[in-house]
């Protein structure tokens, strides 16, 4: 992360342009610091006419929100007896979990496999709990249609069941 410095005490119409040099500030916060607070500091410029001091400062990092994607492709032409293997992503990286929908109808999650064992509607349920780094996702749910008793099933819940 950037440090900026904040200047004051200068007389009406004077600034940092009047110092000498540049004000450099660093703090040892990276981009993938785990969450907690890291001393910054800043120092370089001098003057003749004003008596500089540097105050020590701080970063806050903060737990960063995510976001969930299903990846899996909709089964084409599912026949009632088959399965499949649905698929989602955190952007976390983290471990998504899974389950049937309450309206799901006609559909089993084995071993994170969805049965497809009659017609019916479908609707996968994925979770992300977060973690010390990362926000908990909200539940998300993808839905499929219907399909009509003794027909192929499109269902298209698109989550994986590590």
């Amino acid at each position: 992360p950037t440090v900026n410095p904040s200047e004051m005490g200068f007389v009406t119409g004077e600034g940092a342009s009047n110092l000498v040099g540049a004000i450099v500030c660093s703090s040892s916060a990276t981009s993938s610091s785990p969450v907690g607070t890291y001393p910054s500091t800043c120092n370089g410029a001098s003057s003749v006419n004003y008596a500089i001091s540097y105050v020590p400062g701080s970063i806050t990092v903060d737990t960063a929100h995510q976001t969930l994607r299903f990846t899996s492709t909709e089964p084409g032409g599912a026949v009632i007896g088959a399965s499949y293997r649905p698929s989602a992503r955190a952007s976390s990286g983290l471990s998504v979990s899974c389950d049937l929908a309450g309206t799901s109808r006609g559909f089993a999650l084995e071993s994170g496999l969805v049965r497809l064992s009659a017609s019916g509607p479908c609707a996968i349920d994925a979770t992300q709990s977060g973690n010390g780094n990362y926000t908990p996702l909200p539940r998300s749910s993808n839905r499929s249609r219907s399909a009509p008793p003794h027909r192929s099933v499109a269902g298209q819940p698109k989550h994986r069941c590590p």
